[in-house]
């Protein structure tokens, strides 16, 4: 049996309708008060979230839900930086991050969390005594386009849209901007580049 948990009540009801599979359930709940029995999970995930949580009690809710020797798997990967299909590196590699670090987002980001997130939880002592740290990295074939999916997607950009338009509007259209620029083409659809992020996994048996 699968349960998949978040805190929003229209997520939840849009993944229960779209679930085809009769041993995957979801539930609206927050990270600190899963709705599972003591020891009675064996694998507790939680991929790019845990720095929106309150990490002491999540962590000590972890502890109670897994059964002996269960595992709590920790995720987050990196916005991404940009190569040609090939895997050659070149002159935007950093533009999605900088896009990120740009002083205009950063005032919206809540970088008390996020500084979890970017150090991919270097510094949370994880209260297990079989703790394993790994690094690796997924590259992604994408469109063009992707680049302003990926930009939109983030908290701190919908902020920005919601407080200033116009500045979010700038943010989008300088990215756009620059990429057709690399690549001498008029549209972003007619863009194939390579999405590679860095993951950090956290591994953790009780």
């Amino acid at each position: 049996k699968i349960i998949g948990l978040d805190v929003s009540e229209s997520q939840i009801s849009e993944a229960n309708r779209c679930n085809p599979f009769s041993n995957v359930e979801f539930k609206v709940s927050a990270a600190e008060s899963l709705p599972v029995a003591d020891a009675s999970v064996d694998l507790l995930t939680a991929c790019q979230c845990m720095h929106w949580f309150d990490i002491p009690a999540f962590l000590n809710e972890a502890r109670r839900v897994l059964k002996l020797n269960g595992v709590l798997m920790v995720s987050r990967y990196t916005v991404p930086f940009l190569y040609t299909t090939n895997k050659e590196s070149i002159p935007i590699i950093n533009l999605i991050y900088d896009t990120y670090r740009s002083g205009v987002l950063q005032k919206y980001f809540n970088m008390d969390r996020l500084q979890y997130f970017d150090s991919g939880y270097a510094q949370v002592e994880f209260p297990f005594s079989d703790v394993s740290r790994r690094k690796t990295f997924m590259d992604e074939v994408v469109a063009g386009e992707s680049c302003i999916d990926d930009v939109q997607s983030w908290s701190g950009f919908q902020i920005l849209l919601q407080k200033e338009p116009s500045v979010a509007a700038t943010v989008l259209a300088d990215l756009r901007k620059n990429i057709i620029s690399y690549f001498g083409e008029n549209e972003l659809s007619k863009i194939q580049l390579t999405f590679r992020r860095e993951v950090d996994l956290v591994l953790c048996r009780k």
